[in-house]
């Protein structure tokens, strides 16, 4: 589809029509800049909240400041925009492109972020509270993991206690799937699964496993005692956003133990 260009009056109609829309429903219209030719706009603080820009051009805009709260931007191109303080709520951003995209101190929380390019993004200090970044390209990405809830992953392997062999984790069987037939499930057992290695998937293939708390409050199955060897931590996952799992190519069941005194 043909991208439309509008004038700076048109668009100035059109926030305005919005802003009508949004403080009454029954006055106004809805901004509806999907496939529009955004790129380079001045766009700083305006209120788009809720509004369509599904696969609008978006490159290199200036949206500081801006109200993009549950806005539709899906496919949209975002690249080497200023999003600097931009409020993007539960904005569903699925497939959109934000290559080296300035979203510093940006509010993403519960933004779908799936299947965005974030390649060499600036997220630093931005929210990512409960965002979606299931298979997300973050390669390059300026990340810091202290500021936006995001896991960094020697720090949580940390949370686990270690012997002479290796990392003592925990884990339980069948509590949403029934385990390979192939996994001998007793004492002393190895097991294998080939996981799935993308950290922005939170819930993939592999041997999953959890901290003590984790699975004390989540298991309502037997909880194994089990062991990841040193020579494993390489098949080790830890997803961005984990809540307290993790998952790895191998390890072996030590013993059940009981749940009261994780």
């Amino acid at each position: 589809m043909k991208l439309k260009t509008y004038t700076a009056d048109e668009l100035k109609e059109i926030l305005n029509k919005h802003k009508e829309w949004l403080e009454s429903s029954s006055k106004g219209e809805r901004a509806n800049l999907s496939f529009a030719n955004l790129s380079s706009a001045d766009l700083s603080f305006a209120n788009l909240r809720s509004a369509n820009l599904r696969s609008a051009n978006l490159r290199s805009a200036d949206l500081s400041f801006a109200n993009l709260s549950s806005a539709d931007l899906n496919s949209a191109d975002l690249s080497f925009a200023n999003l600097i303080s931009a409020n993007l709520s539960s904005a569903n951003l699925r497939f959109a492109n934000l290559i080296s995209a300035n979203l510093s101190s940006a509010d993403l929380s519960s933004a779908d972020l799936s299947f965005a390019n974030l390649i060499s993004a600036n997220l630093s200090s931005a929210n990512l509270r409960s965002a979606d970044l299931s298979s997300a390209n973050l390669r390059s990405a300026e990340l810091s993991f202290a500021n936006h809830q995001l896991i960094n992953p020697i720090e949580f392997m940390s949370k686990f206690d270690k012997t002479d062999e290796g990392y003592i984790v925990y884990k339980s069987f069948g509590e949403n799937h029934n385990p390979p037939a192939s996994w001998k499930v007793e004492a002393g057992s190895i097991i294998e699964e080939l996981p799935d290695r993308s950290a922005t998937v939170l819930c993939g293939a592999g041997i999953n496993f959890g901290t003590k708390a984790w699975c004390k409050e989540n298991c309502s199955k037997p909880i194994w005692k089990c062991l990841i060897k040193w020579e494993w931590l390489p098949g080790v996952i830890v997803p961005y956003q984990t809540d307290g799992k993790a998952r790895c190519y191998k390890l072996q069941l030590l013993e059940i133990v009981d749940k009261a005194n994780l």
